[in-house]
C-alpha cells in the first residue's frame, strides 16, 4: 500500500505529539514525585494546563506551580531534594521516554 507524502508526514506529526505528550505526562508526575514533603501544600499545587494560547495561534502545555517558596525548593532549599526538583523530574522523565 503507498501512501503520500502528506498522509507520511501527518502519521509523523502524530506520533511525534504522542511521544511528547508522554513526556510531558511522566514529567509532570516526576515534578510532583520530587517535590519535598512538610504539608503537601507544594507537592499538591502543580496544575497543568493544556493548550494555552501563547500568540500566532500557537499553543503549548504550561505546568506551574504558584506556592511563594516553590523557587527556594528547585534550588535545593530542602534535604529532601538537595538537587532541585525541575531538572531532575526531567531528566527522569526525558530518560523514560527514551
Amino acid at each position: 500500500m503507498t501512501t503520500s507524502p502528506r498522509q507520511t508526514v501527518l502519521q509523523l506529526q502524530k506520533e511525534a505529539s504522542g511521544e511528547v505528550k508522554s513526556i510531558m505526562d511522566q514529567f509532570y508526575t516526576e515534578l510532583k514525585n520530587q517535590t519535598p514533603v512538610d504539608t503537601g501544600r507544594a507537592r499538591s499545587n502543580w496544575r497543568r494546563y493544556r493548550d494555552v494560547n501563547i500568540g500566532r495561534g500557537e499553543k503549548q502545555e504550561v505546568i506551574s506551580n504558584s506556592v511563594p517558596y516553590i523557587q527556594r525548593l528547585d534550588e535545593g532549599y530542602s534535604k529532601q531534594a538537595p538537587a532541585g526538583i525541575v531538572n531532575p523530574a526531567w531528566e527522569k522523565a526525558n530518560k523514560r521516554g527514551k
